[in-house]
């Protein structure tokens, strides 16, 4: 049976009366010089966001990571769980990872698809192979799986380009030799979020948008990745 709340009692239940009262003392204290941004900050602390964890042992990844979940008003820690992983479809491979690494932690996949070239998922072990398709169009993608219960739910963000020569050096993977459609630079140059397949990942899953659905995978008699 559901109880209808009347607005006094949502509002206290929900401490939105006091926190009003505690932005408008924040307000009346203000001083002139202070920017007004520091309400955001102020609200931040009153109200946090979301906590997410993520899987990864890489430092820089996980500072993107950060970066950008902290854009979507959310917290991340990460958990570092050593994975394996299987040799099949990407969104296999996700389902597989999210069921290995357990309930509410994030897992996350990347593939590079090039033009006549069979690289995917593989592209960690064919990076300096990669400048041999100079000029052919590539397609970044990059996969997150979270699993909720009897589901791994699977959110992408996608972005297309074309492979060229390196012209700077950059500890982030394909970054040196892929160029994002309609820009001038490689990533490794310039790296804004709207040409980047992370944040389009991160920002459909902060909003529930997923891509596809799968079962968890507890056994795979399958092909494993080579390392």
């Amino acid at each position: 049976m559901s109880v209808m709340l009347n607005e006094h009692d949502y509002l206290k239940q929900h401490n939105v009366v006091q926190l009003f009262d505690e932005l408008t003392a924040a307000l009346l204290n203000k001083k002139p010089e202070e920017p007004t941004g520091f309400i955001i900050d102020w609200l931040k602390t009153k109200c946090p966001g979301p906590t997410y964890k993520i899987n990864t042992s890489n430092e820089n990844k996980f500072k993107e990571f950060q970066r950008m979940f902290a854009k979507c008003g959310a917290n991340l820690e990460a958990t570092k769980v050593d994975l394996d992983e299987i040799d099949a479809a990407p969104e296999l491979v996700v389902a597989h990872k999210a069921t290995a690494v357990g309930e509410g932690v994030i897992v996350e996949d990347t593939q590079l698809d090039v033009e006549g070239a069979d690289v995917g998922v593989n592209v960690r072990w064919l990076m300096d192979k990669l400048d041999q398709y100079e000029g052919r169009g590539a397609t970044w993608t990059v996969l997150m799986g979270i699993r909720k219960g009897s589901n791994v739910e699977i959110f992408r963000g996608v972005v297309k380009g074309k492979i060229v020569k390196p012209r700077v050096d950059s500890n982030f993977g394909f970054d040196p030799i892929f160029q994002p459609e309609g820009r001038d630079k490689t990533l490794a140059e310039d790296k804004p979020d709207d040409v980047n397949a992370r944040w389009f990942a991160i920002e459909n899953l902060v909003k529930g948008k997923v891509y596809e659905t799968k079962a968890p995978i507890e056994k795979w008699d399958g092909p494993w990745q080579k390392h």
